[in-house]
């Protein structure tokens, strides 16, 4: 059969990847196949791509494809867990796919980039519960099927449908991909960079080659369901895949952040006890080693203490011990307070209402994926000052924006003071939409010391300024300027 078919609204739909096309173009019948010209698809989401290449056949039978695809946006795959236990999510790409092979064995292979509005979930919790339990073996049963019932299990998995995926990704910072690790340490939610190769095939095999470099993202941490907090990933941190999906290595560092008094130590910061005595206390969490069970340790900084204050702080927190970091940084993740000294500063009320506070806080994060929220409440007593504290972190703008602060107000029972209104607030913009250009302005409020009498004059510091980042390999990448296309000069001859 001859011919042309000329179509209009016509679609195609691929099971495996979820994903539909649509085309209104002409297409070729020839003697030994099908000539697709220069198909255009469109997906749902409206983007295209330009499909070459044909469907050859004999008499109608044994059909194989020679299909190239070339996108600068397309929807890739569209799935949910329940289709793809492996990976799932939204893909948008650019760049070449081909398709080769027979409708009941096809060969995916594809070079590409991701573009904005990917999101890739990596479900890696349920692997372990099952693999973990040896005392659940799995066997077949052969002896127990008839000849008949041999040869249809035989014919079904001939006429099985087969595939074939190779795909050579590199990924950029407007991708999201989440990592769900065993239920006893949490989720990794991040956005960054790398190449990776994945392949996969209808056998059941899945295989990971490359590495991931993380520019931003959270850790959702988690301890026995009484410590869920959100740490912000520090960037830089790596995963690196070999082949086996579940046994990728991990170096990644998340950052929480607390402020909280040093009287629990046993150091006196003033001789007043008000909201102004707290310090900045930046917790890392650093998980290195096996992904799915990784090795996890804890640091504890204070970075906007004076020098001498904090020799005096790290002279009682042994920072080599690393139980005693374990039990201090539980206490400020539960309680929003270091570890007391001696038993006779513990409140328990106090204590209670921080359980309270912190279960609250998670209930609260998990209204909206957008907006983290924290709340933190103090009852205070004859010597301490009541206290209530929140605490936002969030984006606006396509992201560009973003607030993180602190706010609460403070009451002095003993002396019946009026309320007091305090807050730290640091905002961020990226000026440009790589964001290599950030301006930055803050309102942090000063630690209230015995050696520093300028704090009490001025409770607060202010400050802006414009920040410039680029990454490089090499200092002469650093100097290098990226210069415009020079476009063609017209011919005027006649």
């Amino acid at each position: 059969m001859t011919g042309y078919v000329d179509t209009h609204r016509s679609a195609m739909r691929i099971d495996y990847l979820n994903t539909k096309y649509s085309f209104s173009n002409v297409i070729n019948f020839e003697p030994e196949g099908i000539d697709f010209g220069k198909l255009i698809i469109y997906d749902t989401l409206g983007n295209s791509a330009k499909v070459t290449g044909h469907l050859q056949y004999e008499y109608f039978k044994n059909p194989r494809f020679d299909v190239t695809i070339n996108t600068d946006k397309l929807l890739f795959f569209n799935t949910d867990r329940k289709m793809n236990d492996l990976y799932y999510g939204t893909a948008l790409t650019s760049g070449i796919i081909h398709l080769s092979g027979k409708p009941n064995d096809l060969h995916l292979d594809m070079d590409v980039q991701t573009q904005p509005g990917t999101h890739v979930f990596l479900p890696l919790d349920y692997s372990v519960e099952i693999s973990d339990k040896d005392y659940i073996v799995f066997v077949q049963h052969t002896d127990s099927l008839d000849v008949g019932e041999m040869e249809k299990e035989k014919k079904k998995e001939e006429t099985k449908q087969k595939y074939n995926i190779r795909l050579n990704m590199t990924i950029t910072p407007e991708a999201k991909m989440s990592i769900f690790l065993p239920s006893d340490v949490g989720r990794i939610e991040s956005q960054g960079n790398g190449n990776i190769l994945l392949k996969a095939n209808s056998d059941g095999d899945f295989k990971i080659v490359g590495d991931y470099i993380v520019e931003d993202g959270m850790f959702n941490f988690s301890l026995a369901n009484l410590v869920q907090k959100r740490f912000d990933l520090v960037r830089g941190g790596r995963i690196s895949w070999t082949g086996d999906p579940y046994d990728a290595d991990i170096n990644i560092k998340g950052l929480y952040k607390v402020k909280t008094s040093l009287q629990s130590l046993g150091i006196v910061v003033d001789s007043t006890t008000s909201f102004r005595n707290k310090v900045n206390v930046d917790c890392y969490v650093i998980m290195k080693n096996k992904l799915l069970n990784p090795d996890i340790r804890f640091e504890i900084l204070m970075p906007d203490l004076d020098p001498d204050l904090k020799r005096i702080v790290y002279s009682e927190l042994d920072t080599t011990n690393q139980a005693m970091m374990n039990e201090q940084m539980i206490s400020l993740l539960i309680l929003g307070t270091f570890s007391y000294s001696n038993a006779s500063n513990i409140s328990l009320s106090s204590s209670y209402y921080a359980v309270l506070s912190n279960q609250l806080s998670s209930i609260l994060s998990k209204i909206s994926d957008e907006v983290d929220i924290g709340v933190n409440y103090k009852p205070g007593d004859a010597v301490s000052q009541e206290e209530f504290e929140v605490a936002l972190s969030t984006q606006f703008l396509n992201d560009r924006l973003t607030v993180e602060g602190h706010f609460g107000m403070t009451y002095d029972r003993s002396n019946q003071n009026a309320s007091n209104f305090v807050g730290d607030i640091d905002l961020s913009y990226a000026l440009t939409e790589d964001g290599r250009w950030i301006l930055k302005a803050f309102n942090h409020s000063n630690v209230t010391s015995w050696y520093n009498a300028y704090d009490k004059v001025s409770p607060y510091t202010q400050g802006a300024g414009i920040a410039y980042r680029k990454d490089f390999n090499n200092i002469a990448e650093f100097f290098r300027r990226t210069r415009p296309k020079s476009k063609k000069k017209k011919n005027t001859k006649k």
